[in-house]
């Protein structure tokens, strides 16, 4: 480092300089703050002039950060050492996708699981997925004794059930869509973390019991992470 800011000392000052018999031969000789980055002329200093541990990851730009740790997760994937701490540049290389779907289907009947939206083709990695949609039964609402009493003998009471398909790894949910006298909204939300090894697509899909349903607001989002273990456990 000594030797590159008496180059370029010598070579800013010239042959005055030399006259007057001034040199600089040590970094206490500078001022702090002296000697302006456009001041050093280009490839001066190397990474031979640099200390060991002396440029910190924190401090290079947030996309040479993202850069360097994309390089240091393909290494670990090839069996190379772990990315340097502070690397990712504190959530530098995260991306969320999300699909929506406003309304729909529309009259679905009971007994069977359809489903109603897909994220296709979602990257390989780990990635935190949450879902959830609203499902109403079909039932029109009614104060009739004789047709209440119908659908008590038929098994009014429905239950919607929900998954939440990330490439083979599921989330359930269920919630009461219609009574004997009344139909229901009901807001059925799943979430699960997944590591993909390629390409895989993530669904959400719903049944009823055994009255007709449709659904409306269905929305899966996937919010890429760094890692996320997981843990069985009994409590």
């Amino acid at each position: 480092m000594v030797v590159a800011i008496v180059a370029l000392v010598v070579a800013m000052g010239g042959p005055s300089i030399a006259a007057s018999g001034v040199l600089i031969h040590s970094s206490s000789q500078v001022a702090r703050g002296a000697i302006k980055g456009k001041n050093i002329a280009s490839a001066t200093i190397t990474a031979r002039n640099l200390a060991s541990g002396s440029v910190r990851p924190a401090t290079l730009d947030r996309g040479l950060r993202g850069l360097i740790a994309t390089a240091a997760r393909a290494n670990k994937s090839a069996g190379g050492p772990a990315a340097p701490a502070g690397a990712s540049g504190g959530g530098a290389m995260s991306s969320a996708r999300e699909v929506i779907r406003k309304d729909g289907p529309d009259n679905q009947p009971g007994g069977k699981m359809i489903t109603i939206a897909t994220m296709p083709a979602l990257d390989p990695g780990v990635w935190a997925i949450f879902a959830k949609t609203v499902v109403q039964g079909k039932f029109d609402n009614t104060t009739d004794l004789n047709t209440i009493l119908t659908r008590l003998g038929q098994g009014g009471d429905s239950d919607a059930e929900c998954r939440l398909d990330a490439a083979g790894d599921q989330d359930v949910t269920f919630a009461p869509i219609t009574a004997p006298s009344a139909s229901h909204l009901a807001g059925a939300s799943m979430q699960i973390t997944r590591s993909l090894g390629a390409p895989g697509d993530i669904k959400v899909s719903c049944g009823s019991s055994g009255q007709p349903w449709h659904a409306t607001n269905t929305t899966i989002i996937a919010i890429k992470l760094s890692d996320a273990p997981r843990q069985e456990v009994t409590g």
